[in-house]
């Protein structure tokens, strides 16, 4: 899309993304913008939006900073110091505070390991134990630091020795012992970004009505090739087709768009490089 906004204007001296906005509306002009533009630069648009307006967006925080593999936040954070000239990381420290704000730096950071550090798991198991259960009050920066830096399988290792040895999984330790957003955020650094957007998606259309801002940042960020990935996790998590659930949510042009994000025939595979975000 960046190749043919390029040479559309060289062509028409003139603006792809200006053009649809003043040609659409609503929804269809907010998911159409959204992936007219780069993927880094539509994150880090949206995380310096989430912080100037009357209340600070913190799930916007979380999504694009927390549920975002290693590669594409490096990519969206050189995005955020060309256009806003200040790194995330002192953006994030300038517009949060307290331990929400530890979390999104060491998130920010993009220190998370590759896969599992046998010799770490039974150590980290006793780490978070004397953090939280094993004392009084908790040790929040202690969590966030063995969160955000393991990998998902490591942590998936970490949680079943810990079920084992102290009948409590770390979900259950991590909502008796913290609260808020930076509970929210601890949560959403245990499980993979896959994960992650299917159960904002799952927000997004349950219930009564359409949260139709979430969905277009669902849909936004993320290429094809993962949202295969997010929809195969939509089913094992709620029984529920991904698509069925968009097609019984929206509407016209919107609906046709988002449903045809989701089609990825064999013909379109061999487009993408990356299997990821």
């Amino acid at each position: 899309m960046q190749r043919v906004r390029s040479e559309y204007e060289k062509l028409y001296q003139m603006d792809l993304l200006r053009d649809i906005e003043k040609h659409v509306h609503w929804n269809f002009k907010k998911l159409l913008v959204g992936l007219i533009k780069s993927y880094d630069e539509y994150r880090g648009e949206e995380v310096y939006r989430a912080t100037k307006g009357l209340i600070t967006d913190k799930y916007s925080l979380i999504d694009f900073i927390i549920g975002n593999d290693t590669r594409s936040l490096e990519e969206m954070k050189q995005f955020f110091r060309q256009k806003y000239d200040v790194s995330l990381v002192d953006f994030i420290k300038g517009e949060t505070k307290g331990d929400f704000e530890t979390i999104l730096v060491r998130a920010a950071e993009a220190r998370r390991a590759v896969g599992i550090e046998e010799d770490k798991i039974e150590s980290d198991v006793e780490t978070l134990y004397q953090a939280g259960e094993g004392r009084f009050g908790t040790a929040e920066e202690t969590f966030s630091e063995i969160i955000t830096t393991r990998s998902y399988e490591h942590l998936n290792l970490v949680d079943a020795r810990y079920k084992q040895r102290y009948q409590k999984s770390l979900v259950e330790v991590i909502k008796k012992e913290t609260s808020g957003y930076f509970q929210r955020a601890l949560l959403a650094c245990l499980i993979p970004p896959q994960i992650h957007w299917a159960k904002r998606m799952r927000k997004a259309v349950r219930g009564l009505g359409t949260d139709d801002s979430l969905l277009v940042h669902c849909f936004s960020q993320c290429n094809k090739p993962f949202l295969q990935q997010i929809a195969i996790e939509y089913q094992k998590k709620f029984d529920r087709n991904l698509e069925k659930d968009i097609r019984s949510d929206t509407s016209g042009d919107y609906r046709e768009l988002l449903t045809t994000l989701l089609d990825f025939p064999e013909s379109e595979r061999a487009q993408y490089v990356y299997n990821t975000l």
